[in-house]
């Protein structure tokens, strides 16, 4: 099964602003794990990018789990009725 949504008309902007108290843990987060020449924006895609796919994957996955299950029961309904029926 393959995820693939189609591009964005745009790019999407998005301005972040991190409260005082939590502002001394982003700094050291994007001191430890950034590249050397990477901007704070792409250092952004890079590590919120990969839970994003992977939550369309997952939501992506349950609708077609729901969709089988439903599948599944309307099988078993039809089979109970074609038994009863005999």
């Amino acid at each position: 099964m393959s995820i693939a949504l189609p591009p964005a008309a745009q790019p999407l902007n998005v301005s972040l602003t991190i409260g005082v108290n939590a502002a001394p843990y982003f700094t050291q987060w994007y001191a430890d794990n950034k590249l050397p020449t990477e901007q704070p924006g792409d250092f952004l895609v890079r590590m919120i990018g990969p839970s994003v796919v992977d939550y369309v994957a997952q939501k992506s996955v349950k609708t077609q789990s729901d969709v089988f299950k439903a599948y599944q029961q309307s099988v078993q309904a039809e089979l109970q009725s074609i038994k009863a029926a005999l």
